[in-house]
């Protein structure tokens, strides 16, 4: 009877502390992605107006899976060109450039607007 008592106390609150892990893992993973967009997107000479996160089927990237998250940027040329840019990043918190074993290395595409 204690074993199930303990059971039913132990269980919820290990369901929480990895539910709170997932989260904050998340969120320093998209934190740390978006100042990687900003960093590239500045030294490219370009403000950022709009990170949207999307799904690999809405980027031109050929490759990629779950392993990997993917961003529509709009940002504002030194020229004043609107231009979008997609990024492909990986999902491993401590070292945004690295790439698990099954997913694929961040990539950049960078593409003027049409007028």
């Amino acid at each position: 009877m204690k074993k199930i008592k303990f059971l039913m106390i132990a269980i919820p609150i290990f369901a929480v502390i990895i539910t709170t892990i997932v989260i904050w893992s998340d969120i320093v993973l998209t934190k740390k992605q978006k100042e990687e967009i900003h960093r590239v997107i500045q030294q490219e000479g370009g403000e950022v107006t709009d990170i949207q996160k999307v799904d690999k089927e809405e980027t031109p990237f050929e490759i990629g899976n779950h392993e990997n998250v993917y961003y529509q940027i709009a940002y504002t040329a030194e020229d004043g060109r609107k231009k979008t840019a997609w990024y492909r990043g990986t999902v491993v918190v401590n070292d945004i450039h690295d790439h698990s074993s099954r997913g694929h290395p961040e990539k950049w595409l960078i593409h003027d607007i049409p007028d």
